[in-house]
């Protein structure tokens, strides 16, 4: 007869594994570059733009609505990924980047559809604005620890859009719908500064 877990020994087993592969991880970030074998892999394109978010929790996935529509672009210029928001898994997506933009859902109490943009590598994030994930190693997390480390990539843009329903289900309220097209727009126009090495001259803004 087959022996099945419990779902919380399940969950408490996924915990154990996401753990240790976060430990391994920093200890491997922390590591000098000359003895990590790692970091003499194939370099990454030089601007990677990652959407980070949730389809199944309303406006979290409004960074993965973003990441869809930028790739549509067909772009050579850039790289685009797909993120759920685990904080030791991102900083490995982007090793090796130049430049990368985050794009993720955000709620500082502002108007719903409302555009943030931060220039991460000049000052932290502001924590309680962002959702976070399931997971208790955030984005705002990730930054901070690449930052101690030294590890952060030379040009690193966050934009948050102000999200209005998070509640479990798939699809984006109307207003952060709409702010995705031009949320799109700015992100192609921050490419094209990067391009010409303007990237991160543009003022960060807060609510719109």
């Amino acid at each position: 007869m087959t022996r099945r877990c419990t779902p919380c020994m399940s969950c408490k087993q996924r915990d154990v594994a996401l753990a240790s592969r976060r430990w391994k991880f920093i200890a491997k970030m922390a590591m000098p570059r000359s003895l990590n074998p790692t970091m003499s892999r194939t370099p990454k394109p030089k601007i990677l733009v990652i959407g980070i978010g949730n389809a199944y929790r309303g406006d979290d996935g409004v960074g993965l609505v973003a990441a869809r529509r930028l790739k549509n672009q067909r772009s050579t210029s850039f790289r685009v990924l797909e993120h759920h928001g685990e904080g030791a898994d991102l900083m490995t997506c982007w090793e090796g980047a130049d430049a990368v933009i985050l794009v993720d859902a955000v709620q500082s109490g502002a108007k719903p559809g409302t555009l943030h943009r931060w220039n991460a590598g000049r000052r932290p994030l502001p924590a309680r604005t962002f959702r976070g994930s399931s997971h208790a190693f955030s984005l705002v997390a990730a930054v901070e620890l690449a930052r101690v480390l030294r590890r952060l990539p030379q040009r690193l843009i966050v934009y948050g859009v102000e999200g209005r329903d998070f509640r479990a289900g798939t699809g984006l309220s109307s207003e952060t719908e709409e702010a995705v097209s031009d949320l799109v727009q700015r992100v192609l126009r921050e490419v094209g500064q990067k391009s010409c090495g303007r990237m991160g001259e543009t003022k960060d803004c807060g609510p719109e």
